[in-house]
């Protein structure tokens, strides 16, 4: 009777630390691929001489693909596009009046859509868009900290660095709220 007890103490304790590896190595994926599209993004800015932009989805899961105009949350996934017209945000090729897909000079590339559903909060300390200049650099608004954050265990939390010259570091010194 008590190896069973002391069994199914050790099973508990054990199904407990898989659950929490498993949450760590989530996190993990999620701050790779977050910072794989942070680096996709400066490099296109490099190789195209173009100003190019990631910034927070509204909804990849709509019709209409768009950056979040409302708030610093990230989690529901980002956006990597050129931004020709330098206004920071992703004009479709569409024309209104007429209804029909069209293309120009002046219309936006998006090169780049990653959706995620996670339990998982990214936020960004500034706002919603990230822009990278030709030369790979971001403006100094554009520098700061993401923090990706394990929505049951604030103690489970990762972060990503953007420096003046372009630089993404991982980090985990971080703390969630």
């Amino acid at each position: 009777m008590i190896t069973i007890l002391i069994g199914s103490i050790i099973l508990a304790a054990a199904f407990s630390q898989v659950g929490l590896i498993v949450r760590n190595i989530n996190l993990n994926s999620i701050q790779q691929s977050l910072m794989s599209g942070l680096f996709f993004a400066r490099a296109e800015a490099i190789q195209n001489g173009a100003q190019v932009v990631i910034c927070a989805s509204n909804s990849i899961k709509s019709n209409s693909v768009s950056c979040t105009t409302t708030n610093n949350d990230w989690s529901t996934g980002w956006i990597v596009f050129i931004d020709k017209n330098n206004n920071g945000t992703l004009d479709p090729a569409f024309d209104r009046s007429s209804g029909a897909a069209t293309r120009s000079s002046t219309d936006d590339e998006m090169l780049l859509m990653r959706h995620l559903e996670s339990s998982v909060t990214i936020s960004w300390e500034k706002n919603n868009t990230i822009l990278f200049l030709r030369d790979g650099t971001v403006p100094s608004a554009n520098t700061g900290q993401f923090k990706l954050c394990d929505i049951n265990n604030n103690s489970i939390a990762k972060g990503i660095n953007i420096s003046l010259s372009g630089r993404v570091r991982a980090t985990d010194s971080v703390s969630c709220p």
